[in-house]
């Protein structure tokens, strides 16, 4: 329920660029856990290759900063 209300909650403020670095550090852990929680017994391929693009995609914004057109 908690990973549910932190990636929900992080996706909005990452739609509004607010607090866009934290935002994207609260997504990468609730894939991290999803990939630990559900798809760790899949592998790879068909398993957690899609929350393992969006860590990558998130770590972006955490480390290089959310860009001009946000509200931070």
């Amino acid at each position: 329920m908690a990973v549910g209300i932190t990636e929900f909650g992080g996706g909005i403020a990452l739609l509004f660029g607010w607090q866009s670095r934290l935002a994207a550090l609260a997504n990468i852990f609730a894939q991290m856990v999803a990939i630990n929680k559900v798809h760790k017994e899949q592998g790879l391929v068909n398993g957690y290759e899609l929350n393992l693009a969006l860590i990558g995609g998130l770590a972006v914004i955490a480390f290089g900063g959310p860009g001009k057109l946000s509200l931070d």
